[in-house]
């Protein structure tokens, strides 16, 4: 009598599984619906604003599984990991905030843009960012701190930004930093004092008028630095001094400083295997006036 009862629940309960099972589905099938809709519906927004992006690149046109990744409704189909807004576009607040579902992003350039500091505080949000772009804006502590927290960021340019008068950064560290450009960003000579900032830093480009030759003392202490590509005339000849005791350094690029022949030579013989450029470029050059306009 228990076994004819248990056997006659047994469908009943198959009924639930499959009811709740199926129920799990469309819900499933709706959230995802409903994320690819709102994606496309940004990127539409994205296009209408002048911001452009791009979608990752697969390898081989030829593979099976290359055409598998650009299969419509395939997670790689969809996947976004480049945006560019410069000055052809506008890229708001909201919709600087709605990227945020793009968590799959790798490059990201900000030009030209009239965003307030707080549009930066979520930078975060894209952890896989390896590349990131930011000039002609303005941008605060919290930024960098914003910054500081994506793990895999290994180039940063910052480039023509406005800072706050009273700037200063404590404890803010860059883990994976390799290439970092400052053109016309004027931080000043104690941003580079803590080499446990810049645990991996390898190449640097720096065109501050507030710098000195400090900044390039304090670069000797980072063990990593391979390349210094200095700009404006207030780096003499104590740079090339600080820099002989650069072990790991290869190219010294010098751009309108006020380095002398006699150090120059000094310098290639203490140190022959150190590319060593040294330029000045006449004022009539397009690239000279860029420079000059940096550093004002």
């Amino acid at each position: 009598m228990k076994d004819d009862i248990t056997k006659s629940r047994l469908p009943i309960r198959l009924r639930w599984w499959l009811a709740g099972f199926l129920l799990l589905a469309v819900i499933a099938a709706f959230s995802y619906s409903r994320r690819d809709s709102d994606r496309e519906e940004l990127l539409q927004d994205l296009v209408d604003a002048g911001v452009s992006y791009s979608h990752p690149y697969y390898g081989d046109p030829y593979s099976l599984s290359t055409w598998r990744a650009y299969l419509p409704g395939s997670k790689e189909a969809e996947a976004v990991n480049w945006i560019t807004a410069d000055n052809h576009g506008r890229l708001t607040p909201e919709l600087m905030s709605r990227m945020k579902m793009f968590d799959e992003l790798q490059f990201l350039t900000i030009k030209g843009q009239e965003l307030p500091p707080e549009s930066y505080y979520d930078l975060d949000q894209f952890q896989r960012l390896g590349v990131l772009s930011i000039s002609q804006a303005a941008i605060d502590e919290n930024s960098f701190e914003a910054i500081s927290n994506l793990p895999r960021l290994n180039s940063l340019h910052l480039d023509h930004l406005t800072l706050p008068g009273e700037f200063e950064l404590r404890g803010v560290t860059f883990p994976a930093l390799y290439r970092f450009s400052l053109i016309g960003t004027d931080v000043t000579d104690d941003f580079f004092a803590d080499p446990k900032r810049f645990p991996a830093l390898g190449e640097v480009t720096l065109n501050s008028k507030r710098t000195t030759n400090q900044a390039v003392k304090h670069f000797a202490n980072i063990t990593t630095i391979t390349r210094l590509n200095l700009i404006g005339e207030q780096y003499t000849d104590e740079v090339l001094e600080t820099a002989e005791g650069i072990p790991s350094l290869n190219v010294l690029h010098l751009l309108d400083t006020a380095i002398t022949d006699e150090a120059r030579d000094r310098f290639r013989e203490s140190r022959p295997n150190v590319i060593l450029v040294i330029e000045d470029l006449p004022t009539d050059s397009p690239f000279h006036h860029s420079v000059e306009g940096a550093a004002e």
